[in-house]
């Protein structure tokens, strides 16, 4: 077990399990991936919003995925207000995205998944009305959450509101209990697009993927946000 950093040494909760399968148990899943994946993407089993570990699907695509809706909000002067939401405890992450396939969804909510990791953006002319819908859909998801098991990190999920035009402070809760606000959302909305592009590059340079760093850095789009 790895200790998780800044966590306190003498909580369970802040070790990582590592899992340690044999050489075979790991070939046999690739062997069974690569044979059943195609099948998959044929049957369109996976939603369109999830994009982890799919082929054609990158973590930097997702996040073009996000930031558009941000960006156009901001153009138009509406309120788009978001919460990207942490599962803890996840199982295998291939696993995980057929179990959460069911995920509710509605038209008046945008959902970006990357397998554990969830965002969901509500965007109207007015903060409340977006507020209302985007707590509705929380209401929702939380209560999907609760019926397959699956643990919500509160601490870990944010609640952010992207926009140019003055805001009041709108908490969202899960199970009753408030999401964390971004502090930055005080300061100048139009940073915190730029907060969850300085997190995506710091989840890259964790995999020493230079490509996709140098992609995010020289994409006009996320330029623009920055």
């Amino acid at each position: 077990m790895l200790l998780k950093p800044g966590k306190p040494p003498e909580q369970v909760s802040s070790y990582r399990p590592i899992a340690l399968l044999p050489c075979m148990s790991k070939l046999f899943g690739k062997l069974l991936l690569k044979y059943l994946n195609p099948i998959i993407e044929a049957k369109q089993l996976i939603p369109d919003h999830q994009f982890g570990f799919r082929i054609k699907h990158s973590f930097i695509d997702q996040l073009h995925r996000v930031t558009n809706v941000i960006s156009k909000a901001l153009e138009e002067k509406n309120y788009c207000c978001g919460v990207f939401l942490d599962a803890a405890q996840t199982f295998g992450p291939i696993l995980y995205l057929y179990y959460t396939t069911d995920i509710p969804t509605n038209d008046n909510t945008m959902i970006a998944m990357f397998a554990d990791d969830t965002a969901i953006l509500s965007t109207k002319k007015d903060q409340q009305a977006a507020t209302k819908i985007l707590q509705t859909t929380i209401n929702t998801v939380y209560n999907w959450t609760k019926r397959w098991k699956i643990k919500i990190n509160r601490d870990k999920s944010v609640h952010v509101n992207h926009t140019l035009c003055k805001t009041t402070y709108i908490p969202i809760t899960l199970n009753h209990q408030i999401i964390p606000r971004n502090i930055w959302e005080c300061i100048l909305t139009h940073d915190l697009a730029g907060n969850i592009i300085d997190r995506a590059r710091k989840r890259l340079e964790l995999h020493t993927n230079t490509a996709a760093i140098q992609l995010l850095d020289n994409s006009p789009d996320i330029r623009r946000l920055k």
